[in-house]
């Protein structure tokens, strides 16, 4: 079998490795048998030394003595000397056989290298999510972020498979994202998540997420892995439904403030359906709404407002509206009903409001409104015409003291 270059290099830097212990272990050994000798020639030559010099004999002893230490000292620094260059070679030797395994098998090139710090740094200061995984998906890296937003740190969720760390599904559909996501990555595309991601988080969590996904590549233009980049856009979405809604809704009561009513019944008016089904609109004026402001107070009137539309809502169907049109008055859309069907929708709203009272207290109030009908006809197409004949109609309901039907 031909072996690779990475094999070969491989089984090189054990050998390498392998001669850079027998050299060290022998040095040592060596240096050790040196220094024995040292210390024991330093002995004899201080021994000597405390001896008197008491002739020519003894002094020339000294001189030899003195001599033989020197060179043993000259010996064991030369040994050492020798040591550490033959050490510092091999060193080198294994080291540039590590980096050549490693260029060699297409894990970094050499300007990964010189900016691997400074990625670093910057990687971990960045506020997104940044997530490295392999084809396999796999996972490599998560910076803080990621391990934040994920809830759990890089050493648990290193290997493992995405799906089962990342988990990505829509938000309508339920299905995971994960698969799109590894298809087009292969292919070398770029891939956005879209405005339907939800992210699993490891503590059980729902996040809503925007990001993007992007192939990492080689040299060559092939397909190594892939960063994945997330940022929580719960918060930020959920403020952004609730300014929607409040630029629509009626914050006291929940209902449809006017311009809001006023923009769908335009576009019920103006569409095709408005020729082939029915159209019927309610006003209803709450009567008693004055003399429970003037008894009670604010907050007393404000409840007041508030069960009513709540009454209101429960005997409608799904698809009509309720708005609020001023203080005191709401409209009610009936689309696609017909005007028996209106009729009777509007008769059990009347009789329903004519019954209910307001607790407040130790009082209670008999709630009294009005309440106008105007059958839409086809030929109608203009929106102030319609609120107008609403409006004539509560009114002449409010001085009959009964339901009031427009007539076109």
């Amino acid at each position: 079998m031909t072996q690779t270059p990475r094999s070969i290099t491989a089984r090189a830097g054990k050998v390498v490795l392998l001669l850079f212990l027998v050299a060290a272990v022998s040095g040592i050994f060596h240096i050790h048998a040196l220094s024995s000798r040292l210390q024991a020639a330093a002995s004899v030559h201080s021994a000597l030394l405390e001896q008197a010099a008491s002739g020519p004999l003894q002094f020339q002893r000294q001189q030899a003595q003195a001599r033989a230490v020197m060179t043993l000292a000259d010996q064991l620094q030369q040994r050492v000397r020798w040591l550490v260059f033959g050490l510092a070679g091999l060193g080198l030797t294994l080291a540039g056989l590590g980096l050549t395994a490693y260029l060699r098998s297409g894990r970094f090139d050499s300007a990964d290298i010189i900016g691997a710090s400074a990625a670093e740094l910057t990687l971990n200061a960045l506020p997104s999510a940044v997530i490295r995984f392999g084809l396999d998906g796999r996972l490599r890296q998560l910076n803080p972020a990621a391990e934040r937003l994920l809830g759990l740190s890089q050493a648990e969720a290193i290997d493992r498979r995405m799906q089962d760390i990342v988990r990505l599904i829509g938000h309508d559909s339920r299905q995971p994202l994960t698969p799109g996501l590894l298809a087009e990555l292969r292919q070398g595309n770029l891939a956005n998540l879209g405005e339907q991601a939800c992210l699993i988080t490891h503590e059980g969590l729902e996040l809503e997420v925007e990001g993007q996904v992007a192939p990492i590549l080689s040299a060559s233009g092939q397909v190594r892995e892939a960063v994945l980049v997330l940022r929580d856009v719960t918060e930020a979405r959920e403020q952004s439904r609730k300014q929607a809604w409040l630029a629509e809704h009626d914050a006291l009561t929940g209902a449809l403030n006017r311009q809001g009513f006023e923009e769908r019944l335009a576009r019920s008016i103006n569409s095709k359906r408005a020729s082939e089904y029915p159209m019927t609109l309610l006003v209803i004026g709450v009567d008693s709404h004055g003399a429970v402001l003037q008894r009670e107070g604010q907050a007393a009137a404000n409840e007041l407002l508030i069960q009513i539309v709540q009454l209101i809502q429960n005997r409608l169907r799904d698809t009509d509206l309720i708005g609020r049109l001023d203080d005191t008055q709401f409209g009610v859309l009936l689309p696609a009903c017909p005007d028996e069907v209106a009729q009777r929708i509007a008769r059990t709203l009347h009789e329903s409001l004519g019954h209910y009272k307001l607790l407040w207290g130790k009082a209670d109030y008999l709630v009294s409104t009005s309440l106008g009908v105007v059958h839409i006809p086809r030929n109608w197409e203009t929106l102030d015409r319609v609120i107008s004949a609403g409006l004539a109609a509560c009114a002449q309901s409010r001085a009959s003291r009964d339901i009031a039907i427009h007539s076109s």
